[in-house]
């Protein structure tokens, strides 16, 4: 049987716009759960090929109390990046440190990549999070992606090999003018399609069509 559907994009509160300061090092974010299909094993081993290309960087990733780090920890112990990656479990949005830090400390957010089928068929609220405060993202590359966002302009993107982020991190590095602007559309993209009110009035707008 046909059945009327409508598609609703997920929001994300509004938070305020990154200014990041001055730092002699770039600085990676990612926050998120540490489930496997997150990839982030992918990108502590990312880590290890930036400190191997002489890259001058930090990684802070970021989870909540409740998740299973240790694993992550002793890979980014055994690839030598005590001095890189760093693990937070107490900065979430919902307390507010999460904002605080990346506002200022964050030159660049990750999004997702993992190789699993789940990974594949998502847009990353964290995408969304980072166009909201007019930050850069790089993720994995997917057809989901392509559906939900400009890979040309808003959001940079590559394959999920650590050797292929690496690469791709360095262009973007070293391109600041490229990342401000996609940055600045990224937001754009949020307040026309991914903001709390646009959201609201898509579901508000399914009560009211006439029969």
């Amino acid at each position: 049987e046909k059945c009327n559907y409508t598609i609703i994009p997920t929001s994300a509160i509004s938070k305020q716009k990154a200014l990041p300061s001055k730092s002699d090092v770039f600085r990676i974010c990612w926050w998120g759960t540490f489930m496997p299909f997150h990839g982030v094993d992918t990108i502590i081993k990312v880590a290890r090929h930036l400190k191997d290309r002489g890259i001058g960087f930090t990684l802070n990733l970021f989870g909540t109390p409740k998740h299973e780090i240790k694993l992550f920890e002793d890979l980014s112990n055994k690839l030598n990046l005590n001095n890189e990656v760093f693990f937070h479990k107490d900065k979430t949005f919902g307390n507010g440190l999460l904002e605080k830090h990346i506002k200022t400390q964050c030159d660049l957010s990750l999004g997702n990549f993992s190789s699993s089928r789940r990974a594949l068929r998502i847009f990353p609220t964290k995408i969304i999070d980072s166009f909201s405060m007019n930050i850069p993202v790089l993720t994995m590359d997917t057809e989901v992606v392509r559906d939900c966002a400009d890979v040309d302009n808003e959001i940079f993107t590559c394959l999920n090999r650590p050797a292929d982020i690496c690469a791709e991190i360095i262009k973007i590095i070293n391109d600041p003018k490229e990342r401000e602007r996609r940055a600045n559309n990224g937001f754009s993209h949020y307040e026309r399609t991914f903001s709390e009110h646009i959201v609201q009035e898509q579901f508000v707008s399914l009560f009211n069509i006439n029969p």
